[in-house]
């Protein structure tokens, strides 16, 4: 986990109970239906123990309308496991392999190249959505057209008692609900214009690309928190980009062998997807429909 200042100062907070009070009399008077308009896209990389229930998980919404689950090449059952889940249900689940274990940044950017719905949600193969969890989400978009990502609350699990019990917890677990993957819902165009999840070889030795995306988003774009929402119930996992964070925020521990170079490192990539947004923002400003003219003159010496 390499960035662990959050921005808060481009953030706008949504009010959870109010877009469920939209949700209820929208929907009852036939304006807005929210049903099958999501993609979840989930890594699964040897998580035969846990990817069956996510999946059900995420089956049970009512918002999503198929879930693209890439198997990076598991050495367990899970393979099987999935093949089992998409024949089932062939419409709403498709299973993507790839040749090589690769990292999460590859399989979730990989999913969502298949995507053909607008808006896509990131789930861990480990993790578990709660009822109706992504249902004020796909509200929140519908009402708010500059919305761009909405991330859902983290509720932990597991989470052993000397990171649970710290005065510090509470605080730190927002970073952790701030800049990891697994709680984002954001419009596909958007997550595309940013280059998706970066691929840097530093972050396949640190970790931390999902909180690089993350940080560009947030300085760049509207970003909306449904943090009093019903959320994720997300399972805490050594080694993960929640216990680096946690281990950053509460202890000072750092990871081994992170040195100045590396933070500056992956303090370029977010601005360079900073600057992939901004300049999308720029094309899409420009004349709608209009084709000019180009013209090339040699430079005389």
């Amino acid at each position: 986990m390499l960035s662990f200042v959050i921005h808060y100062s481009v953030l706008f907070v949504i009010c959870a109970k109010l877009l469920h009070h939209y949700q209820r009399s929208w929907i009852l008077n036939g304006v807005i239906d929210i049903s099958k308009q999501v993609a979840v896209v989930m890594p699964c990389h040897n998580a035969a123990e846990t990817v069956v229930e996510a999946v059900a998980s995420a089956l049970q919404q009512s918002a999503v309308s198929c879930i693209y689950i890439v198997d990076d090449a598991s050495t367990d059952d899970s393979f099987g496991l999935l093949h089992n889940l998409a024949s089932r249900y062939p419409s709403r689940i498709k299973v993507l392999q790839t040749p090589v274990k690769s990292g999460a940044a590859v399989a979730r950017n990989w999913g969502v190249m298949h995507v053909n719905e607008s808006i896509v949600a990131f789930l861990d193969a480990d993790d578990v959505y709660r009822p109706h969890a992504l249902d004020a989400a796909v509200m929140a978009f519908h009402c708010i057209p500059q919305l761009a990502m909405v991330r859902l609350p983290l509720h932990p699990w597991g989470v052993p008692e000397k990171y649970a019990a710290h005065e510090g917890f509470k605080r730190a677990w927002r970073s952790v609900e701030m800049t990891g993957a697994g709680n984002m819902v954001i419009l596909k165009t958007v997550f595309l214009a940013a280059g998706g999840f970066p691929q840097d070889a530093l972050f396949r030795r640190f970790g931390g690309e999902d909180a690089a995306l993350g940080l560009a988003l947030h300085d760049t774009v509207m970003v909306g928190t449904l943090f009093e929402d019903v959320g994720v119930l997300y399972r805490y996992k050594s080694g993960s980009h929640c216990q680096r964070l946690l281990n950053a925020h509460l202890f000072q521990h750092m990871p081994e062998g992170l040195l100045q170079n590396h933070l500056d490192e992956a303090n370029a990539v977010t601005e360079r997807i900073v600057q992939n947004l901004k300049r999308m923002s720029g094309v899409l400003a420009g004349s709608m429909g209009k084709v000019v003219p180009l013209l090339v003159e040699e430079a005389k010496a």
